[in-house]
């Protein structure tokens, strides 16, 4: 088998294909960022975004990153900072509300249960052709 290259979203570098967009080093990095952000939290509970970025020296972006990654989560209180990508709903962590990620997981349930309703063709019905690009 042969192993499948990318290129670091971060960085740029090539590495071998694993389940994350950047490279072990920029994983490293991401990893050592992301604990002094949780240890801040653990130290200073409900701290203000801006306050965790100065105090830490973790990009402001970086933490909102680990806020839509579900690392970390809003309090009660400060509950419309961040939204649901699909309806906008205030949530605490993640990318999207409860009610639009049920929706979602419904929807792959049913597809998978029933692929013929998909409108896709079946995999021995779709029509292929040879792309010449060596001209």
């Amino acid at each position: 088998m042969l192993k499948e290259y990318k290129n670091c979203k971060i960085c740029g570098r090539v590495f071998f294909k694993t389940r994350y967009d950047i490279c072990p080093e920029c994983k490293r990095i991401d990893d050592e960022k992301f604990q002094l952000v949780r240890q801040f939290l653990k130290e200073f509970p409900g701290s203000k975004i801006n306050i965790v970025s100065e105090y830490t020296g973790v990009s402001e972006r970086r933490i909102l990153r680990y806020l839509r990654e579900g690392k970390i989560e809003i309090l009660d209180s400060d509950q419309n900072f961040l939204t649901c990508l699909k309806c906008g709903t205030p949530i605490k962590t993640g990318k999207y509300c409860s009610q639009c990620y049920r929706r979602f997981c419904d929807t792959v349930k049913k597809l998978y249960a029933n692929p013929e309703t998909s409108n896709d063709k079946s995999e021995t019905e779709a029509r292929m052709r040879f792309l010449n690009r060596n001209k």
